[in-house]
């Protein structure tokens, strides 16, 4: 815990504002990695006490918590942020209370991370949370999340960072009420499908990772057609043979990540006029075709690493402009000028190249 207990005990140098004293102070209690078996309802009333016009921070992550008071968080005021990961023996019944109980300013709660809290039930556990209208970042990785049920986070607005990663999740009926929505992270869950009504209404989402699911087959990116904004997607460690772009859609992508896959035709990734970062390595590509990229596209990596490619077509790079190309791990055999000069970093180890 640190803090000045008014603003006038900071030291005012001549010409700084009174104001700008008032950014910079902040008060955070920090108990990370202690071994609490509960706290009490009393234990944060003396933050009643220091200055209203400056933010409370609290981490109780990993304390070994098993009971929260009933009235914990109430008499904090200006309650900044919350963080209590990874308290894995905590009920989640009494977890809700306690969020229920803060009485700060609706406005004031920005951040609240429970990664590691098992928790179940998002619908319950955020239904305590919707007064909270100003929270922006919401970690709920590490738990065990089954479903979410259509709005679910209808009430939670201001949401810019929602990680859903490291659940049991396989169904999302949608995620309505989250326009400002910018990462959402859905790694390492059980997803079979990846369905439009998901993503319907997140206009401004820039960040997508749905990696390490369970989805097979042909990705459809109509799914992900309203996403107008999006920027970079990781679809890593599924079982996709194809990405198909035929109705349109990741116009604005800039970077994929989809290794780890069953992909075997790179074509696709020619309709990606944006494109600067792609991998598909660890995939079925056996063979790099002609003009892979549009004329004049400068890429700053590609990551062709750990496929089956024993053949490049002579004009694959020559049209674009490469930063870094991995083509290590595969089964070349020769070298032949197909556009290498374009090229500033090329890698080709382990493979079986006897001319060049």
């Amino acid at each position: 815990m640190f803090g000045r207990k008014n603003e006038r005990d900071w030291p005012r140098p001549d010409g700084v504002l009174e104001q700008q004293h008032r950014m910079i102070c902040v008060f955070v209690i920090v108990y990370v990695g202690n071994d609490f078996e509960s706290v009490g309802s009393d234990v944060f009333e003396v933050t009643q006490w220091w200055d209203d016009q400056v933010p409370r921070h609290i981490n109780l992550s990993y304390c070994d918590i098993r009971y929260l008071g009933e009235h914990v968080f109430r008499p904090v005021p200006r309650l900044r942020s919350v963080s209590l990961a990874g308290n894995v023996r905590l009920r989640t019944a009494e977890l809700e209370v306690a969020l229920a109980g803060v009485r700060s300013p609706p406005t004031s709660l920005e951040t609240v991370i429970l990664s590691h809290t098992n928790v179940s039930d998002v619908q319950s556990l955020v239904r305590r949370l919707q007064t909270s209208t100003n929270i922006s970042r919401l970690e709920l990785a590490y738990n065990h999340i089954h479903a979410v049920p259509k709005r679910t986070f209808f009430f939670l607005s201001a949401l810019h960072y929602l990680d859903l990663s490291h659940n049991e999740i396989v169904r999302i009926d949608g995620l309505s009420g989250l326009a400002r929505l910018d990462y959402l992270g859905l790694a390492f869950n059980a997803l079979e499908r990846i369905q439009s009504s998901m993503f319907e209404g997140l206009h401004e989402l820039q960040r997508l990772d749905i990696s390490y699911n369970a989805i097979v087959g042909d990705l459809d990116a109509e799914a992900l057609f309203g996403l107008f904004n999006l920027r970079a997607v990781d679809i890593s460690g599924n079982r996709l043979r194809k990405i198909v772009l035929d109705s349109g859609g990741l116009e604005s992508l800039e970077a994929l990540s989809a290794s780890w896959n069953r992909i075997s035709d790179l074509r696709f990734v020619g309709r990606l006029p944006r494109l600067w970062s792609v991998d598909l390595s660890h995939n079925a590509i056996v063979r790099v075709p002609d003009d892979v990229f549009p004329l004049g596209q400068r890429v700053e990596l590609l990551n062709l690493s750990g496929n089956a490619i024993s053949d490049i077509a002579t004009g694959a790079l020559r049209r674009v402009s490469l930063g870094t190309v991995d083509m290590s791990w595969n089964r070349l055999t020769t070298l032949d000028d197909v556009g290498w000069k374009s090229v500033n970093v090329l890698l080709v180890h382990n493979n079986d190249i006897t001319k060049v």
